[in-house]
């Protein structure tokens, strides 16, 4: 009876009309693997590269093609690159970012066939038990898709969670995310952006977080535009924290 309950909770009742199959190929080369290189330095302070990777993905910001991304997979990276599914690479470049939201968004010079976007509308809809699919890549596992629910809404993450920045108003997913998975699609069953994954608890089992959607319309015009959302109420205009 144990590993009955079990197996209920993993049980999702998706509709006549849902093929999870159908979904993936309508969103698997709207998801791209970011990599960077950071410097760092050994016992003796001697410097060196190490690789730091993550995913995001197209979107249309009208009509200009941009790569939304963590800004924790970016930050403090340089020669950060953007590969899609097809294994075309490409070099990128820092449009905007906002760490007090985890959002960066990246461009890239590319042939237009090769932008395939995803469609962002508002998470103001989502509710406690939706059904939620995260695509990205763990550990370099390019277009990895899990499913899960949303088990909370408008929780905060701390600075130790985040590595330097609370972010509130977040949603929690039973959606298995591991790393490399930082910066991908949260995504409804119909394939519409919902989030983006931005971080995990250590040791848990199905317990991650995703920057809600309705954060990345209200800043995307800001972030493309300008460089930067200094919009948060406890920020001046200037800037700089209150």
């Amino acid at each position: 009876m144990q590993g009955a309950n079990q197996n209920a909770a993993y049980t999702y009742v998706l509709g006549e009309n849902v093929s999870l199959s159908k979904l993936y190929e309508q969103v698997k080369d709207s998801v791209v693997t970011v990599r960077g290189m950071i410097i760092q330095y050994d016992i003796f302070h001697r410097p060196y590269y190490s690789q730091v990777q993550g995913s995001g993905f197209i979107y249309n910001f009208t009509g200009k093609m941009v790569i939304i991304t963590n800004y924790h997979v970016i930050e403090g990276a340089t020669n950060v690159t953007v590969t899609f599914i097809n294994g075309n690479g490409y070099e990128a470049t820092l449009l905007g970012l906002d760490p007090y939201a985890d959002l960066a968004v990246l461009y890239v010079n590319t042939p237009q066939n090769e932008y395939k976007p995803l469609e962002i509308v508002s998470s103001s809809t989502l509710e406690v038990g939706d059904i939620v699919l995260a695509v990205g890549n763990p550990y370099g596992l390019a277009g990895s898709m899990t499913i899960g629910t949303v088990s909370a809404l408008g929780r905060t993450l701390t600075e130790e969670q985040t590595g330097g920045y609370p972010i509130a108003k977040v949603i929690q997913t039973t959606a298995p995310l591991n790393p490399g998975n930082s910066g991908g699609p949260l995504l409804n069953l119909n394939g519409e952006v919902m989030g983006i994954t931005t971080a995990i608890v250590s040791n848990s089992q199905v317990l991650g977080f995703a920057i809600p959607s309705s954060t990345i319309l209200r800043e995307i015009d800001s972030l493309v535009t300008t460089g930067s959302y200094n919009q948060h109420p406890w920020r001046c205009r200037s800037g700089h924290d209150l």
